[in-house]
């Protein structure tokens, strides 16, 4: 396997990974926002739906910037790839901020002596996509600036 081959892979893993992850993004934010609507399944609970329509429009922004990249990557701009390492950042900042969230619910909850109840939205749980974007692209995250 050559060397251009090899790049080509890694091309085609990243836009499949920010195609996949955009849909996935999309296809939650348009769900959150649908139950704040009302219009939502009442099964969607079971998935911890709730009506959450801030995490609606974030889910939607996150997606819009993997789905972004993903034009980029196909163009072959290293554009493409920022967009990528964008969205990995912040869906798992915002997804980190929601669980500090819930865990200050938990404490609140606790101080005053009342049983906690709290839900693991998607916010929290599409992290984990991202987050295993982050742990195979790790290399590639740098402050300082590249000279080819």
């Amino acid at each position: 396997m050559g060397s251009g081959d090899m790049m080509e892979d890694h091309r085609k893993l990243r836009l499949n990974f920010c195609f996949f992850t955009g849909l996935v993004y999309l296809g939650f934010g348009i769900l959150l926002l649908l139950r704040a609507l009302g219009l939502g399944l009442p099964s969607m609970g079971t998935i911890n739906i709730e009506s959450d329509p801030a995490g609606g429009l974030l889910l939607i922004l996150i997606a819009a910037i993997f789905l972004s990249g993903v034009q980029d990557i196909k163009a072959g701009l290293r554009e493409g790839v920022a967009h990528m390492y964008v969205g990995i950042v912040l869906s798992l900042f915002f997804a980190v901020i929601y669980a500090l969230a819930m865990a200050t619910g938990a404490m609140e909850a606790w101080l005053a002596g009342e049983e906690a109840s709290y839900t693991i939205g998607p916010v929290i749980y599409l992290g984990i996509l991202p987050l295993a974007g982050l742990v195979k692209w790790r290399t590639g995250f740098s402050l300082k600036a590249r000279v080819s």
